[in-house]
């Protein structure tokens, strides 16, 4: 693989989060080739951070996110140019999430990057990984040996007994787990019917047989609580039914401890001009920072004072250096002195204390300090540059702490943030963050309704109004509940209980999402005794796949692009009156799908399961 850049002057680069609720989320393209026809060897697209955008050859042309058909051997070489100024890279990756090819992030509007390889039978998906929930599409390979491939998924399905899931959080006993989210960090979250919202960290999502106790304690509400959602800044939100304050109530982030009150801002006004600054971080005290308030790291595999970095390729894929065009710059606080070094590419990188320097991909934000303990190698540093050796949980515990819950008036102050109707009835419940508009969707189950909420709102009384409304979402028992927005732009809304020709049934309506936001035409999807009792959704575009918890069934059913429907998962393998999903966020978890057993006639059986389908 080969690619260049055709820029002027230095790359001075941008990172952010990979945003995925769905962890590998392909979108299906607007434009495809005819299937088995493969595209030209010349390929070149418009990078937007609303979607990829085909320019040629013809067959992708006007596309977004289209579908590249390529032949397997044959070398491709595909042209982008960044269209908007924020930072975009071209990646492909195989099933498991595995990058085949990857480039560097350039951030300047305008610039093109040209990236040569060979298409291989491995090859499934492309996209921008900081801005993969959008920018994502798939990759078909014609022309290999698709024979010996279905042979050996064939012999691979005989060979399972049925899903592998494993219970995360056993909390046995009332009150019970009802909905969850996963945020972009890989933090779960889940709401408890009490009144709380509890967290536990990417970390410890892929652990078992973790208690109550062992969940951080975000926040607690005023009635029962439903459902749950975390926006990129941390903030959590919860659907409550509490009398007249029913609605959306909303947690600040700096309640579960992963925010400083300063918004990670830097210490002192000069700070702001030095190359490498110190911030106050509420878990790990003085912290070293860029001028932008991003946390930076060290690395266990550098050796002190050599003078070179042991972070190339993947490695710096996911942890960019530090790297200066000018002799760096120390803040007032900072008493680590500042060398330089020549990387293999001949950058400049930073180091403090002889430790070179580096950011985090995935931190997004000044205060995110995400990156601190993975592996046991990567770690913040201290004002004297000195590795700070301990994780969130550990700081946040502390010696004197038994478990990672957090007690009294550590959790956080909730707040009204929006009322959606003061009668006796109303219940509202699945919350979805568009991320496109920055705004809430929010379902009210005896309604039959979908209000929107913007972010930026702060008059709860006039906050929400009403998205989407409509006769199938409305019946006699439970209507509307959970929904998903997939990054194909539609919303997929989940009615629990009605009735079709006789039978006891759910239904599944999607509703594309117009150019201005508002709600389209919705249409049913599928319905029928299959997804009866269909609540939680979560939708992996990869396979374009929609999993419904349908609740009444004690099932996770499997639903195609087609309107197939597939049981996936049952009772028999531990589920209980299951009412959510939703897949993990972060490398090594993006395959997962959470479930959450709500359980109310059973208690003992309420948990936080993983399974990996």
């Amino acid at each position: 693989m080969t690619y260049q850049n055709d820029r002027s002057g230095s790359l001075r680069r941008t990172f952010m989060k990979a945003a995925a609720a769905t962890g590998v989320a392909v979108g299906a393209g607007t434009a495809v080739a005819t299937q088995g026809d493969a595209l030209s060897t010349d390929i070149e697209l418009d990078g937007d951070r609303g979607g990829w955008e085909g320019t040629s050859p013809d067959e992708i042309s006007g596309g977004t996110n289209p579908t590249l058909v390529l032949e397997a051997g044959t070398t491709y070489t595909v042209t982008w140019e960044n269209g908007d100024g924020e930072p975009h890279n071209f990646v492909i990756v195989d099933e498991e999430d595995e990058r085949l090819v990857s480039t560097d992030i350039m951030s300047s509007r305008g610039e093109t990057q040209t990236v040569e390889f060979e298409a291989t039978e491995e090859m499934v998906a492309y996209f921008c990984a900081p801005h993969r929930g959008s920018m994502i599409g798939d990759v078909e390979i014609v022309g290999g040996d698709e024979g010996a491939d279905e042979a050996e998924e064939a012999e691979a399905e005989e060979e399972t007994d049925g899903p592998d899931i494993e219970t995360v959080v056993d909390i046995s006993g009332e009150p019970t787990a009802e909905n969850l989210a996963v945020d972009p960090d890989g933090s779960l979250y889940f709401s408890i019917t009490a009144g709380e919202i509890r967290r536990i960290t990417a970390t410890q999502t892929q652990e078992t047989g973790l208690s109550l106790d062992d969940a951080e304690l975000v926040g607690e509400l005023p009635g029962d609580t439903l459902g749950v959602e975390v926006a990129p800044d941390g903030t959590s939100y919860a659907a409550v039914q509490s009398g007249e304050e029913t609605g959306v109530w909303r947690l600040p982030r700096d309640a579960a401890g992963t925010e400083s009150d300063d918004g990670g801002e830097t210490d002192g006004e000069d700070e702001a001009d030095a190359t490498v600054a110190t911030s106050s971080h509420d878990e790990f005290g003085e912290i070293l920072v860029d001028s932008e308030g991003m946390t930076l790291y060290m690395f266990d595999e550098d050796e002190q004072d050599a003078g070179e970095s042991a972070c190339y390729d993947d490695c710096e894929e996911n942890w960019p250096p530090l790297t200066a065009e000018e002799e760096p710059t120390a803040g007032d606080d900072i008493s680590a002195e500042l060398t330089t070094f020549e990387r293999e590419d001949g950058e400049t990188q930073v180091a403090a204390n002889g430790w070179p320097l580096y950011y985090f991909a995935q931190d997004e934000e000044a205060g995110d300090a995400n990156g601190q303990g993975i592996g046991d190698v990567w770690w913040v540093l201290d004002e004297a540059g000195e590795p700070v050796r301990e994780t969130d949980d550990e700081a946040a515990n502390g010696d004197e702490a038994e478990d990672n819950e957090v007690e009294g008036d550590e959790a956080a102050d909730a707040e009204l943030f929006a009322i959606l109707g003061v009668e006796d009835e109303a219940v509202p419940n699945g919350i979805a963050h568009d991320r496109l508009r920055d705004r809430l969707l929010v379902t009210e189950s005896f309604g039959g309704v979908v209000y929107e909420i913007p972010l930026d709102a702060d008059d709860p009384e006039n906050a929400a109004s009403v998205w989407f409304e409509d006769d199938r979402l409305s019946t006699e028992m439970f209507g509307v509940n959970g929904l998903t927005i997939t990054p194909d732009d539609d919303v997929f809304l989940a009615v629990t209980d009605d009735e079709v020709d006789g039978e006891e049934a759910g239904r599944i309506v999607r509703v594309p999402v117009e150019d201005d936001g508002s709600a389209g035409e919705g249409e049913t999807f599928v319905e029928g005794p299959e997804v009866h009792g269909a609540d939680g959704l979560a939708y992996h575009s990869l396979d374009e796949l929609l999993y419904v918890a349908a609740i009444l069934q004690s099932t996770v059913v499997l639903v195609s692009s087609d309107g197939e429907t597939e049981s996936v998962a049952t009772e028999d393998d531990g589920l209980v009156f299951c009412s959510d999903v939703a897949f993990g966020t972060v490398p090594g978890q993006c395959n997962d799908l959470f479930i959450c057993n709500f359980a109310p006639e059973q208690p003992e059986e309420s948990a936080i399961l993983r399974w990996s389908p």
